[in-house]
């Protein structure tokens, strides 16, 4: 989703509310449209961070389990050691040849 779109609708969202608010409760509470738009910028900016932070993170088991293997793997290759890693590229290399549809 555009930035801008998200922006928008969240703009949207608000004034809805306001006016929602304002129509029940008989009040003439107003925002003026630039505190608005920051207010809108602040959360648009959040859910977005939500978004990528969620996305670029894996908090499943599996996850988890991989984590400290890839980090060996990582500290071996530095080290110089490809050994685990061409046996893992192997391995894969099996496994999607046996399942290849």
């Amino acid at each position: 989703m555009d930035k801008k779109t998200l922006i928008t609708a969240i703009a949207s969202i608000i004034a809805y509310i306001l006016l929602v608010i304002n129509t029940v409760a008989g009040t003439d509470f107003a925002i003026p449209e630039d505190i608005l738009t920051s207010i809108a910028v602040l959360i648009a900016a959040g859910i977005m961070w939500f978004i990528s932070h969620y996305w670029n993170q894996d908090y499943s088991l599996t996850a988890r389990k991989i984590t400290p293997v890839m980090r060996k793997i990582k500290k071996l290759v530095k080290e110089g050691d490809l050994t685990l890693l061409d046996a893992i590229d192997n391995l894969l290399e099996e496994w999607g040849d046996e399942n290849d549809d």
